[in-house]
């Protein structure tokens, strides 16, 4: 069983981690709909599909994190939790494959 101070810095570390994926995803969002706007090419839209599905990683993580805190004993909340945190981080993985495959097709 851990103790309080490593719990609690396990708590920080992931907080820092989920709020840069946050902030950096939705920060890469606003920078590609604002500035390629007029010429979206097919590459430019999967990586804001990836950076949306990043962001749900990092939204799925505070989730976590808050109901891990509040469920106490209760299960299906905590469950669901980490339902939604594996859904976001298995989207992120299929766009990224989808992208590499996309690099493939433009060098053949």
């Amino acid at each position: 069983m851990l103790n309080a101070t490593t719990a609690i810095t396990f708590i920080v570390i992931f907080a820092l981690e989920a709020a840069v994926i946050i902030i950096g995803n939705a920060f890469t969002i606003c920078v590609f709909k604002t500035q390629f706007r007029l010429h979206l090419k097919r590459t430019s839209l999967l990586l804001i599909n990836l950076a949306a599905a990043d962001l749900l990683v990092g939204v799925g993580e505070v989730v976590v994190l808050i109901t891990h805190k509040i469920s106490g004993t209760g299960i299906g909340l905590l469950k669901l939790s980490f339902v939604f945190q594996a859904f976001g981080s298995c989207t992120s993985l299929m766009f990224l494959a989808l992208i590499s495959l996309e690099s493939v097709y433009a060098v053949f």
